[in-house]
């Protein structure tokens, strides 16, 4: 039976990562958490009232910036990390927590799911060229629904898919990013990129019907109105920043 752990990488805000361990505990009380920093703050005091692993990187990485989000060098510092956290873990799945991401109920993971990501909306469509590239490398041919990338906040990944294709995906990483991104630098953005990775491993996109997005970016959105109106079974909120104002 799958069961879920969590992937959370704190930034510069403070009350938000603080808000988002403390209402993932809430519905996940024992599971495996790996809180993770992008050398901002040391958060290790609410490591340990959490009972999350804990580790503080020295790199910084920051948030992903126009055109590129990253490039290959921190495309694969990002992947290194995420392979750090699944290692660890000994559920058969791994959420990828943000400061942003909210839990609205347990989440509840399906057997079947490689990638359960958002549901974009016939949007978000991957380059041709990658497409082929993908296939030539996987052997698997990439289905209409796969076509497309909503791997951010939120999004749940299979942990033996990671951890046993890493060494070969992240070479293919290594040597094909910049070329891509002359044409195509949305692979840098790490919705795009953790999707790539799985499709690259032969693995088709599946969406969350469980998970939704505020897409709200700015102060005064009203995230109470949002949450009543959503669906009740609704498991896992994206672009909840409410915290980040205060």
């Amino acid at each position: 039976m799958s069961n879920i752990s969590f992937f959370h990488c704190a930034s510069i805000y403070k009350t938000a990562t603080e808000k988002v361990v403390e209402n993932t505990r809430k519905y996940h009380p024992d599971e495996y958490y790996f809180l993770c920093v992008d050398a901002t703050q040391n958060f290790s005091y609410l490591a340990e009232s959490y009972k999350t692993d804990y580790r503080y990187y020295i790199e910084k990485l920051g948030g992903p910036q126009q055109p590129y989000g990253y490039q290959t060098d921190k495309v694969l510092k990002f992947l290194e990390r995420f392979y750090d956290a699944s290692k660890r873990s000994s559920a058969t799945h791994m959420m990828m927590l943000e400061d942003d991401v909210w839990l609205n109920n347990k989440v509840i993971v399906e057997d079947t799911w490689e990638m359960a990501c958002h549901d974009i909306e016939g949007g978000n469509f991957i380059h041709l060229e990658v497409l082929k590239m993908i296939e030539d490398f996987s052997g698997v041919k990439v289905e209409e629904g796969s076509k497309c990338y909503g791997g951010g906040g939120g999004s749940i990944y299979k942990i033996d898919t990671f951890i046993n294709n890493y060494d070969r995906v992240t070479d293919w990483f290594s040597k094909n990013t910049e070329e891509i991104q002359r044409y195509y630098p949305t692979i840098g953005w790490i919705d795009c990129f953790m999707v790539v990775y799985y499709l690259l491993c032969g693995k088709q996109y599946t969406k969350n019907p469980f998970l939704v997005d505020t897409h709200n970016h700015h102060t005064g959105f009203d995230y109470e109105k949002f949450m009543s109106e959503m669906p009740r079974d609704t498991q896992i909120i994206n672009n909840y920043k409410k915290y980040y104002y205060e």
